[in-house]
């Protein structure tokens, strides 16, 4: 029996095979995106594997050369690698923790205080936006800004005084 070239084979029987090649490709792409989905959570923890490992493969050569034992120079690796890197992150966790709660409670301190809102007022260029925060606060909603002709973006009364964010095109503070 001779073979039959590719040129000799039906049109059916190619359009066929074609198919088939198709539905296996799709299949196998779909298999492929389905394993990537499965990997993505451990991608972060297998970095980290992959990058101490790159660090401390030539300690742990080091060790198996001097202690007798795979078993104990990888046990002995271990143990450095907790030493080194996951006691001082675990203290260093444990310092961000009291940092963080005691920022919180200095700004719940600062809030409740109002000091935050007379620092704001202090500086000419926040002094609209303790302003406007009074002014909703005391259930005043006027608007924050009052452009005037050729203001950039506008001048605000506070307590008697006028506060310029910005000025003029010809530098002068207008509303004065």
């Amino acid at each position: 029996m001779t073979e039959q070239s590719p040129l000799q084979i039906p049109t059916a029987k190619r359009a066929v095979g074609l198919f088939r090649v198709l539905i296996v490709l799709a299949l196998t792409m779909l298999a492929v995106y389905i394993c990537y989905l499965l990997v993505l959570p451990f991608l972060p923890a297998l970095a980290w594997a992959l990058a101490l490992t790159l660090l401390f493969l030539p300690v742990h050569e080091q060790i198996e050369h001097s202690v007798r034992g795979q078993n104990v120079a990888a046990a002995v690796s271990v143990v450095l690698i907790a030493v080194v890197v996951v006691v001082p992150g675990i203290l260093l966790g444990n310092r961000l923790i009291q940092e963080a709660a005691s920022g919180a409670a200095m700004i719940n301190e600062r809030l409740s205080s109002g000091e935050w809102l007379r620092s704001l007022q202090t500086n000419p260029r926040t002094a609209a936006v303790a302003w406007w925060i009074d002014e909703i606060n005391a259930g005043q909603r006027r608007p924050v800004v009052r452009l005037n002709r050729g203001v950039r973006f506008g001048c605000y009364q506070t307590e008697g005084q006028t506060v310029c964010l910005r000025q003029s095109p010809d530098g002068r503070q207008p509303g004065r």
